[in-house]
């Protein structure tokens, strides 16, 4: 059985049992300690790079390659704070339910993404306001 699935036994009993909240808990530490170990391995690749001897096309294939773990670093930062914040929201006994509407979340929602913190309809209302909003900001 695919990691992703979440096994018939759990999934059948009431919406956020402690059986279900024992399994996104797992999945989400899994997830965690693989996103760590990647950041880790980037941030590794970063502080290893040669800063010296290297001639002007070297240094420009190389600038760019660090541009790129720069971004996967910043992209891996942030997947690793979010999904440390599902888990204190799961400490918190709130995991599976909405942030902003307290509505639940979804099984299926959270089996593809353990750390979301909203359900759909609010994730696409604050999708649409970083949208709407985010041009006219960076101008202010």
């Amino acid at each position: 059985m695919p990691a992703s699935t979440m096994p018939r036994n759990v999934a059948a009993q009431t919406y956020m049992s402690k059986a279900q909240v024992q399994w996104f808990r797992d999945r989400l530490n899994e997830q965690l300690s693989a996103l760590k170990r990647k950041l880790q391995g980037i941030k590794d690749d970063i502080s290893n790079a040669p800063q010296e001897g290297i001639d002007e096309l070297d240094r420009a294939a190389l600038e760019d390659e660090m541009g790129k773990a720069r971004a996967l670093e910043i992209r891996y930062s942030n997947e690793v704070r979010s999904y440390q914040r599902a888990l204190e929201v799961m400490n918190k006994g709130d995991y599976g339910y909405c942030a902003s509407t307290g509505e639940e979340i979804g099984l299926a929602r959270l089996q593809a993404r353990p750390d979301a913190l909203y359900c759909i309809a609010a994730q696409q209302r604050n999708e649409r306001h970083a949208t709407q909003y985010a041009p006219q900001m960076a101008f202010a």
